[in-house]
């Protein structure tokens, strides 16, 4: 089972982030209490495969973009995962 999350990369060249973390949980959360990391990826990457994804199983993402030690996380997306289709979650 795959989950493909996608999103637009925020950071022109002056502003450019060091990293992108993936968050993951299977409850909803906020920028005030993340989940552990579920990978962290290099600047400008737009898209993560999650290949660990579960059928019949609730998930919450959120992609954090990391400057300077500063973690800025976009808005989480949602993906109920059914059976063994391929699920693309997008909006980030």
């Amino acid at each position: 089972m795959t989950i493909r999350i996608t999103w637009a990369d925020p950071n022109g060249p002056l502003t450019q982030e060091d990293e992108v973390r993936v968050y993951r949980d299977t409850a909803p959360f906020d920028g005030a209490t993340l989940p552990a990391v579920l990978d962290t990826l290099a600047a400008d990457v737009t898209s993560y495969d999650d290949a660990t994804a579960v059928a019949n199983t609730s998930y919450w993402y959120a992609v954090g973009f990391e400057k300077d030690g500063r973690v800025v996380v976009a808005l989480t997306s949602f993906v109920y995962v059914v059976g063994t289709l391929h699920e693309e979650a997008d909006g980030f």
